[in-house]
């Protein structure tokens, strides 16, 4: 089997497995308990948290450990409770159902409208952002398309205008694949997940500035220094801390593997004189792209048959027609309906294997179009 769908979730990593199974026989103590044992797995949380933080430069800034991203996005907008709201068009849908659930109770948000390339229009957000924005939630790196904010451009202009604006960012796609600088992007929130890079799922994580003081949206024994209720899942946590610190040491190696298998598709389809149309040009870790008078969920299937997994795009939004990201990036509905997502992880992918991906969709793409 040759797995392409990195961006819906990656195997673990073998030593992210002994990690766990390692803590599931010994680290088994409640880290609330009092007793030595219970401190000691205390102890062990709190390094995993440190070293997060260090591995995203997050000097000045604190972590709480979640149960997903998608828990860290929704504990985020709940910090705003006044004030008008805007969000990125192409936000995982944790993000985008969030802010439509805030809507409909009064609150005011905006979407922010995307160029043609998956990012945020800066010119449309300076518009937009006015003196009562109070929070800004934009991705760093789209699920969909992997197109790239400039996250250090548009926390500059939210706090040129409004110095006590939040901006968060979902940054799981960028996590491990491209540089994260907390410090240097003056970023208030961060969400983060462990399953995408070689962690295990049921994990992540929202960092924040220390001078900001979150409101809890799960209420209980006041684990996480009061913010997230509920006895920390050790094994977890302690896995995405190994995974993390694996994904930011590797990462320049995974970034140009990433490229080079990219690169690669996209020459070979050229080569074999397929028509397409790639979708976004940012992280090389996403390959968007649609085949011409082809439903890009009928190639997936066909594709299975060749023992090749890919996807149409994000798969939490899997249960829903057409996809957000490309409609507000002016796409056509023939390449909505066409499109396909090709996602890389942290291994390197030989010729070889490439190859069999190339002849495989040539193959498949003239037998849909007779």
């Amino acid at each position: 089997m040759i797995y392409l769908d990195n961006a819906s979730t990656t195997k673990t990593s073998s030593e992210v497995n002994q990690i766990i199974a390692n803590a599931l026989e010994n680290d088994y103590f409640n880290p609330s308990a009092l007793h030595t044992q219970g401190f000691s797995v205390g102890q062990k949380i709190k390094k995993a948290r440190n070293s997060i933080l260090n591995d995203i430069k997050a000097a000045g800034y604190s972590l709480i450990f979640t149960g997903s991203a998608t828990e860290a996005n929704n504990m985020a907008l709940a910090q705003s409770s006044r004030g008008k709201i805007l969000v990125g068009a192409g936000e995982h849908p944790s993000v985008r159902e969030k802010a439509k659930e805030m809507t409909q109770n009064g609150r005011e948000v905006e979407f922010l409208p995307l160029n043609n390339q998956g990012e945020v229009d800066l010119a449309e957000f300076k518009r937009k952002m006015t003196a009562d924005v109070t929070f800004v939630s934009v991705q760093m790196v789209s699920n969909e398309t992997g197109a790239i904010n400039n996250i250090k451009e548009i926390c500059k202009i939210a706090k040129s205008v409004n110095p006590k604006t939040i901006v968060h960012s979902d940054m799981v796609q960028a996590l491990g694949k491209i540089p994260v600088n907390l410090k240097d992007l003056n970023i208030d929130m961060v969400s983060l997940s462990a399953h995408k890079i070689s962690g295990p799922k049921g994990i992540g994580a929202l960092v924040f500035k220390q001078s900001l003081h979150p409101k809890p949206i799960i209420f209980g024994g006041g684990q996480e220094n009061g913010l997230r209720s509920g006895t920390e899942n050790v094994p977890q946590i302690l896995a995405f801390k190994e995974a993390v610190s694996n994904a930011v040491a590797m990462q320049k190696e995974a970034y140009q593997n990433a490229l080079n298998a990219r690169n690669y598709l996209i020459e070979g389809f050229k080569q074999n004189n397929l028509e397409f149309t790639i979708h976004g040009n940012g992280s090389p870790f996403v390959l968007s792209l649609s085949f011409a008078g082809l439903r890009g969920e009928t190639l997936m299937h066909a594709l299975e048959q060749d023992e090749i997994l890919i996807s149409t795009g994000s798969a939490c939004s899997s249960k829903k027609i057409g996809n957000v990201t490309l409609e507000a990036m002016g796409c056509t509905k023939d390449d909505v309906l066409g499109n396909v997502r090709i996602s890389f992880g942290q291994e390197k992918f030989d010729d070889q294997s490439l190859n069999t991906v190339i002849n495989a969709i040539t193959k498949r793409v003239c037998e849909l179009k007779k």
